[in-house]
């Protein structure tokens, strides 16, 4: 999960929480990464992996970077994506379609996002007053080579 302290990484861990419990046994294996980055997503990795084999079949990182992270984590310990691992990140950040495995992401509307944000940003200064406003934009799952189903079908 991305840092707890920023909206995204904290609504990005709730949804998954949410969605991914019930097609759980048991607890769900979270770790906390402390920033965006591909440094933490290896750190994170390294901890999930310790779980040990068969802990979990699926990574869902908070962003990309996490899970080149995690890919690098799966790469150094011999784990095999998306044969043994599945790892899925968020934002369809260029090159992740190069790396190895290329990543399956969630893509983000990011044309879209910046013109309603500048549209909302026009309107609040015409304004004298603005109440908070919340969108929520389409997003799109971009399948590439990092996930397949899970082995012995769990």
């Amino acid at each position: 999960a991305g840092p707890a302290f920023l909206s995204t990484g904290l609504a990005r861990r709730q949804a998954f929480e949410e969605l991914a419990q019930p097609l759980c046994e048991g607890a769900l294996p979270i770790v906390e990464a402390k920033a965006f980055t591909r440094e933490e997503g290896l750190r994170a990795g390294r901890q999930l992996l310790d779980l040990g084999p068969g802990a979990f079949t699926a990574v869902f990182a908070s962003n990309d970077l996490l899970a080149l992270g995690m890919l690098d984590a799966a790469r150094e310990r011999g784990v095999s994506v998306p044969q043994d691992l599945s790892v899925v990140g968020h934002n369809d950040m260029p090159f992740v379609d190069i790396v190895q495995p290329p990543l399956t992401t969630v893509h983000m509307p990011i044309a879209e996002m910046s013109r309603q944000a500048a549209q909302m940003f026009l309107e609040h200064i015409r304004a004298d007053s603005m109440p908070a406003t919340t969108r929520i934009l389409q997003t799109t799952l971009v399948v590439r080579q990092s996930t397949a189903p899970a082995p012995g079908g769990r």
